[in-house]
């Protein structure tokens, strides 16, 4: 959860947040056409990378993204 003031803060975070997902999954996806790797350490330490380069929590990309009021009575 992100609490952030405006309404207008928390759509420009959604929509930079969705941007950097997407490119990290697209660099996922380039990057691991080779299906015939075995799974090893080198898959845990780039998929640690890219999370990190661009700060996003998860390479899933089937995600769903929104904006729910929270705390209002």
């Amino acid at each position: 959860m992100l609490a952030i003031g405006t309404e207008l803060a928390a759509v420009e975070f959604l929509l930079d947040y969705k941007r950097r997902h997407q490119a990290a999954c697209q660099e996922w996806e380039t990057w691991d056409a080779d299906k015939d790797r075995e799974w090893d350490e080198t898959f845990d330490s780039k998929h640690a990378e890219l999370l990190e380069r661009y700060a996003v929590s998860t390479l899933v990309e089937d995600v769903a993204f929104e904006i729910v009021p929270v705390g209002q009575n």
